[in-house]
């Protein structure tokens, strides 16, 4: 089993990540929340294992696609 890092916990980073599929990463971010040190290193790390990455703070989408990928194609998956 892969260990992950303690400060990536829901509670401490402030973001709920949800696989939807099987290069498909979806994640909640806590609006109450200004700070999120640890949330571009889970996404490039998401990246690099082949998921695209799609979070979503207060309505507003921001998209984290592999290379080649298009935001629209990611964004039509999830709607």
């Amino acid at each position: 089993m892969e260990q992950v890092n303690i400060a990536l916990r829901p509670d401490k980073c402030g973001v709920i990540f949800e696989k939807l599929d099987g290069d498909l990463v979806f994640g909640t971010v806590d609006p109450d929340r200004d700070e999120y040190p640890h949330i571009m290193g889970q996404v490039n790390n998401f990246n690099r294992s082949g998921a695209n990455v799609v979070l979503v703070k207060n309505g507003i989408t921001s998209v984290y696609p592999l290379d080649g990928v298009s935001n629209e194609s990611v964004l039509a998956r999830i709607k």
